[in-house]
This record gives C-alpha cells, structure tokens and sequence, in this order.
C-alpha cells in the first residue's frame, strides 16, 4: 500500500445551519446538522474518551464533506503494514481515508500521555 496525495478536493455543500450557527439552534434540523452539533457536543465534554470522539467527529466530517466518494472509503481503527529500517511493523491509524490499497489521508490523534508513560517505564526498568 502507498500513502498519495488527493489531486482534488470533493465538491460538498455543508448546509447554512452550520455554517452560521457556532451552537444548535432551536427548531427542527436535518439529520445531518443535527449529527454535527451533537458530535460538536460530545467533543466539548472534558475527559470523554478524547481518541474516540475525535475519531467519530473527524469521520462524520469527512463524510459530510463527501470525501468518501466513488470508490473512496473511510476506515476507523485501520492497521497499516510499513517498512522502517528493514522491518516490517503495523501502526494503527485513528480514521483512514483509502481508494482501493492507496491511503489519500491518515488521521491519528497525538497520544502524549501514554508516550510519557511508556518513556517512564523505560528509564525505571
């Protein structure tokens, strides 16, 4: 598999209650902008699950923005086999965006705590 660059960015229409509105209005919405502003909800709350909520909210985004398209596909928890110094190692992404065995995007979410952690334990072994 190979990472590639998209050569262009999908046509999407994101809907003016969105647009204009930085909380859910009142009134009834869409399934759509309903999702967005619940999704926005659950990403605010401090200490909830925060690699989860990011991945859930980056892939309902890159959906709603159409970026799954054609033969486009949107993978959570997506291991990837890599070749570093001559080995073959699997890194695991948060939410991929493939076409076919090509990755156009990688998200994954910055794990510093537990890199900490791990470094801690490495140096009191």
């Amino acid at each position: 598999m190979r990472l590639e660059l998209p050569s262009s960015k999908p046509e999407a229409s994101v809907s003016e209650t969105i647009l204009d509105n930085f909380k859910q209005p009142d009134g009834a919405l869409s399934k759509a902008d309903r999702r967005f502003f619940q999704y926005m909800q659950v990403a605010e709350r401090a200490g909830f699950e925060p690699v989860q909520v990011t991945s859930d909210y980056t892939l309902f985004l890159l959906s709603l923005l159409d970026y799954d398209h054609d033969t486009r596909l949107l993978r959570t928890k997506n291991v990837m086999p890599l070749y570093m110094a001559g080995q073959r190692v699997e890194a695991k992404a948060d939410v991929v965006l493939m076409d076919g065995n090509s990755y156009l995007l990688v998200v994954q979410e910055e794990k510093v705590i537990s890199q900490l952690a791990v470094a801690s334990m490495a140096l009191y072994s």
